[in-house]
């Protein structure tokens, strides 16, 4: 509950990392703002992720830094060959693993990061891991899981020097602290380590914190807690639609809407779900986005093809109806390709191949003559002749912001067929200046203008025509959205807040 574990970096898969208070640090850190980051879970790799996400400079405080005793944020360097290792081990080595081996019995596992350093050793009797001990980004041992029956059962927290500190029994979820560090805790032993966490949260709030405003990522597990150490402060709840579903609003969530100062949603449509909540009522809830938009205009208008981009955040029968009608449209068009965008959403791999089979059914069924679909490249030989005919059908991954930005620098047209349009493409769309068509409106997106709303299905190809027929509507959605991008820039958010915040204060 309280741990963000490093995955392993190889089975991960691309996606999206990042949420709406890593974007809401990046815009107020470019307009200038003072920002703190609290965190209140144990998070090992968190200066890569922030490094990663190119947040740089921002001061932080850590509940669990506390916790461990651990000083300093400089990133360090740690070699697993400094821990204790028996000297009969032998050691076989791949680009993301190091394998120890005793007596032909493996004895340990070493894994590795993106950028080849140590993230975590597990140790093995008898062929069943026994202990998991994880390397703090920092330089030094930081924690360790130990095992029983390959199940979990304690974990134990360890300063900078290796000593022990706190030990959770994750079975009964108490925690016990070293008796050697009596005074620094009010008691020796926990019954959850929420309670030792709210302990030295209330402790140090008041110092690490001010007078500033709290924006809180909305979360059961710790809305509470923020309220009671956050009393007398400004205190704004952030809602992210990715990780906070409408299932989550119990009536015992919708009782920290009375001790809010403001909701901030990223979206419409969770925004206008809270107004209707009786506990809301009384609170200020605002859309504002938690992305900025900036100039990066694409370069399709200097590209023969018309690509049209299909996003696809599900694989539901309303979404391959119109991957089945561009399809059709693709077919009696020259000239056009349609590249199939797999969302963050779904597995990439399953949508690959139901996609592809789907795909072939549909071309097959209609008989779409002009219809050639890119097949899986690993089917093919690196000598393979080129064939006659130039694929017009493509499947491509549209699971992180690179990826995203990356495809629509080639796009005519944005296709997104969803209920709820994803929130970061549009933003993007508009920073690229390529029109959209969505089928729920949107504040992003204005009919005719630098796109079109759908209100039957059979409108789709009509929405193609006016923006692929010639550049003057195309390019009249490239002004309407350069209009846009003004509104949704870092600065006018920030502006946003403020406003949003000191009327607050007067009525």
């Amino acid at each position: 509950m309280w741990n963000s574990f490093p995955v392993r970096w190889y089975r991960k898969g691309i996606r999206m990392e990042f949420d709406d208070t890593v974007n809401q640090i990046k815009l107020f850190q470019r307009a200038g703002e003072n920002v703190k980051l609290v965190l209140l879970c144990y998070m090992p790799e968190l200066r890569r992720f922030l490094h990663r996400e190119g947040i740089q400079n921002i001061e932080i405080w850590s509940v669990f830094d506390v916790i461990q005793g651990i000083k300093g944020q400089l990133p360090g360097i740690f070699s697993y060959h400094d821990m204790s290792w028996p000297d009969d081990l032998e050691w076989v080595y791949t680009p993301f693993l190091a394998l120890a081996y005793r007596n032909d019995e493996k004895y340990a596992k070493v894994e590795f990061g993106e950028g080849g350093h140590a993230v975590f050793a597990e140790l093995y009797r008898k062929g069943k891991i026994s202990r998991r001990i994880y390397i703090d980004d920092r330089g030094f041992l930081s924690c360790a899981l130990d095992f029983q029956n390959e199940k979990e059962v304690r974990r134990t927290y360890f300063d900078q020097d290796g000593k022990w500190r706190v030990r959770e029994d994750l079975q009964t979820g108490a925690v016990t602290v070293n008796p050697k560090i009596a005074n620094v805790f009010q008691k020796l032993e926990y019954s959850s380590m929420s309670d030792l966490i709210l302990e030295v949260l209330s402790d140090s709030f008041e110092n690490e914190v001010g007078e500033g405003v709290v924006i809180t990522a909305y979360d059961n597990r710790h809305n509470e807690m923020v309220r009671q150490v956050a009393r007398g402060r400004k205190m704004v709840f952030s809602l992210f639609q990715k990780r906070n579903q409408i299932r989550d609003f119990n009536l015992a969530a919708e009782d920290m809407f009375r001790y809010a100062d403001m909701i901030v949603t990223d979206t419409e449509y969770l925004a206008n779900h809270l107004r209707k909540l009786e506990a809301a009522k009384d609170c200020r809830i605002m859309d504002l986005s938690p992305y900025d938009a900036r100039v990066s205009l694409g370069k399709s208008q200097r590209i023969r093809e018309l690509k049209i981009l299909c996003y696809l955040q599900d694989l539901q029968d309303e979404q391959m109806a119109g991957v089945k009608q561009l399809l059709c449209y693709v077919n009696g068009h020259r000239d056009t390709e349609l590249i199939i965008g797999v969302g963050n959403s779904l597995d990439e791999q399953l949508a690959r191949q139901y996609l592809e089979t789907e795909t072939e059914r549909i071309v097959s069924k209609n008989r779409l003559n002009n219809i050639y679909p890119e097949k899986n490249k690993q089917e093919y030989s690196e000598n393979e002749i080129q064939e006659e005919y130039k694929k017009n059908v493509l499947i491509r991954s549209c699971r992180s912001e690179t990826e995203i930005i990356e495809i629509l620098k080639e796009m005519r047209i944005i296709v997104e067929l969803s209920p709820e349009p994803d929130l970061y493409l549009q933003i993007a769309g508009i920073s690229a200046g390529v029109p959209m068509v969505l089928k729920k409106d949107s504040q992003y997106v204005t009919h005719q203008e630098n796109g079109w709303i759908l209100q039957e299905m059979n409108e789709l190809d009509d929405a193609l025509d006016y923006f692929l027929n010639g550049l003057e509507n195309w390019n009249k959605s490239l002004v309407h959205s350069v209009h846009k991008i003004a509104g949704y820039t870092n600065g006018a958010i920030v502006k946003r807040w403020k406003e949003l915040l000191e009327t607050r204060d007067q009525s």
